[in-house]
């Protein structure tokens, strides 16, 4: 994950610099394209870390039954489509599999909530944050830019406003991506390492 975090971070410090490299009355384009490119890297290195925490729990091959609950239900939702029980016969060989569950090892795949959808709002990172047992109250003094600064000028630049973007503010964008990505790190990294995901013992 911080390999991953340097050459974004390199890229989106590159991308300031380049302002400088351009004349002032031919820097509108410029500084409208720096919302979504600032955004992609901050809905990139969420997925990618997010994946990577995964992946580092499903190379541990730990049995369900060892693990957080919210893994075995995130299990769950990746294996099965609840629109499709709509039978008592489909309802019963879903109750069996997941009476199965609990013994098997957690397997990561993709994590779809993310990776299907168009915008990485507050909300959605909450959710990705509470469904893999992390940490997200590190994100809440920022879910007002990530809805508004980022993804709503993002969409509105993308759907072809004549939006305008000032130079600081983009700047300002800069600044808090980075901020998030460093977050996702420090976030992931931490659960990682002191086996959050892992159930707890019962007190005695």
């Amino acid at each position: 994950m911080q390999e991953e975090i340097n050459w974004r971070v390199i890229e989106c410090s590159q991308y300031i610099r380049s302002l400088d490299l351009v004349d002032a009355s031919k820097k509108a384009p410029l500084l409208r394209a720096g919302v979504p490119f600032f955004y992609a890297h901050w809905e990139g290195y969420f997925v990618f870390a997010a994946n990577s925490y995964l992946d580092y729990i499903s190379n541990l091959k730990m049995p369900l039954s060892s693990l957080r609950d919210n893994f075995w239900a995130l299990q769950m939702m990746k294996g099965n489509d609840h629109r499709s029980i709509n039978s008592e016969t489909q309802l019963y060989k879903f109750l069996e599999r997941m009476r199965q569950e609990p013994d098997s090892s957690f397997r990561a795949g993709r994590f779809e909530k993310i990776k299907g959808r168009s915008n990485l709002r507050y909300e959605v990172v909450e959710y990705s944050c509470m469904v893999m047992g992390v940490d997200g109250s590190s994100y809440r003094p920022y879910s007002s830019f990530i809805d508004e600064d980022l993804c709503d000028v993002r969409n509105s630049i993308a759907h072809g406003s004549a939006l305008k973007v000032k130079e600081e503010d983009v700047i300002s964008v800069r600044d808090k991506v980075l901020e998030l990505m460093r977050v996702s790190l420090n976030e992931f990294e931490n659960a990682a390492i002191e086996g959050r995901f892992k159930k707890l013992s019962p007190v005695t």
